[in-house]
């Protein structure tokens, strides 16, 4: 899925040449290429060395809402720097369960939101790119440029490549991260003695669009039920998991039900001290 995530980007620039080759007989990719890795460096540098600089140096306390404060002066004595910043006071681990860096645990929400948005607008760049337009806007900037050679291209062998292709990508970036969480997380079910079935709902979790909001409230149920047997401090909110299941009804996506499922799952473990 890394490796997707990376390809993503060249798409466009790939696409562009393989026209422009074509129509004209020459090969420019090298310089679609280098157009792209500046818009992609100059994001990269944004998003590594402002926005997370930036974030990571917001903390959050228990009872102490959100702290601004420099992370390295905090990891180079965190008894101290917390105690000053916070009123914390004890040791390392102590602290380490009071005081939380705010910037290191939104991160993953930000990546989750952005790659779901992402996975939906990469479906507007087939159309936004096929060889017909491309040649339309090549023929725009050289009007003595033949698309002709494009238009005569069969269209419905196209069109099932980039299905082929959308399939494959949905596959490797988005649903294969979601089998292999579900399936942890029901593999947990079992391990702290949850009296729920698995694999049937597994299975229609992940194919039955719609199927996974029946079985996110019982799971919910199985969970809320252990959690008054423990004393664990667990609150999931069917709401929210409805609405999650109706924006993104099939669960390997609904990365909000999953985090909040798996969330209580592991306050059960700690209340177990497994």
């Amino acid at each position: 899925s890394i490796g997707v995530f990376f390809m993503m980007p060249y798409l466009a620039p790939a696409q562009i040449s393989s026209v422009e080759e074509k129509l004209t007989g020459k090969n420019h990719s090298a310089m679609y290429f280098a157009g792209n890795a500046v818009a992609t460096s100059i994001v990269g540098a944004i998003s590594g060395n402002l926005i997370y600089e930036y974030i990571k140096n917001i903390f959050i306390a228990k009872g102490k809402g959100l702290v601004w404060a420099e992370a390295g002066d905090n990891l180079s004595a965190p008894e101290t720097a917390y105690k000053l910043l916070f009123g914390v006071e004890g040791t390392a681990e102590e602290v380490a369960s009071t005081v939380f860096n705010f910037g290191n645990l939104i991160v993953p929400f930000i990546v989750c939101i952005t790659c779901v948005a992402g996975f939906f607008i990469a479906f507007r760049l087939p159309k936004d790119f096929t060889p017909t337009i491309l040649a339309k806007e090549f023929a725009v900037m050289d009007p003595t440029v033949d698309v002709s050679v494009v238009e005569k291209e069969e269209v419905k062998e196209e069109k099932s490549e980039i299905i082929f292709v959308q399939v494959g990508l949905s596959i490797l970036s988005g649903f294969l991260f979601g089998f292999i969480w579900i399936g942890f997380l029901m593999r947990s079910f079992k391990e702290l003695g949850l009296k729920c079935k698995t694999v049937l709902p597994y299975l229609l979790s992940c194919f039955v669009p719609f199927a996974s909001m029946y079985y996110v409230l019982r799971f919910r149920k199985a969970i809320m039920a252990e959690a008054e047997k423990t004393g664990a401090k667990v609150r999931i909110s069917p709401a929210l998991l409805i609405i999650s299941s109706l924006l993104l009804p099939i669960l390997p996506l609904n990365v909000v039900a999953l985090a909040v499922l798996q969330n209580g799952v592991n306050k059960l473990y700690a209340a177990k001290g497994l």
